[in-house]
């Protein structure tokens, strides 16, 4: 299964808090660095957060997986700039602020 990095940004809005990465398995799709992504618990898979989601981790790369699930790098804590992390389309960081705190991830 090949993993295609297609891109960069600087996430790193701040290295006093520590960025703790784990490796978790992503849906099929199409996934920009900096993604806010939530987990569905029913297949124990990562995704894009939706709109009324909750909030577990940002993508520390780009990856292409359309032909299959593949595991991906994500950030479980730290700070980040609020230009690079990716927010469902219509929403801010004011929608999810208090729940990716919740998860000691701080944007600003």
């Amino acid at each position: 299964m090949k993993v295609e990095k297609i891109g960069g940004r600087n996430l790193s809005g701040d290295n006093a808090f520590p960025k703790i990465r784990e490796s978790y398995i992503l849906k099929q799709g199409i996934y920009e660095q900096g993604t806010v992504l939530q987990l569905d618990s029913t297949v124990n898979k990562l995704e894009k957060l939706a709109v009324d989601g909750v909030p577990h981790s940002i993508l520390s790369q780009d990856y292409s997986n359309e032909a299959a699930d593949i595991k991906a790098v994500v950030y479980l804590t730290g700070c980040f700039y609020v230009g690079d992390v990716v927010f469902p389309e219509g929403k801010t960081l004011a929608d999810f602020k208090e729940k990716l705190r919740e998860k000691s991830i701080f944007v600003r």
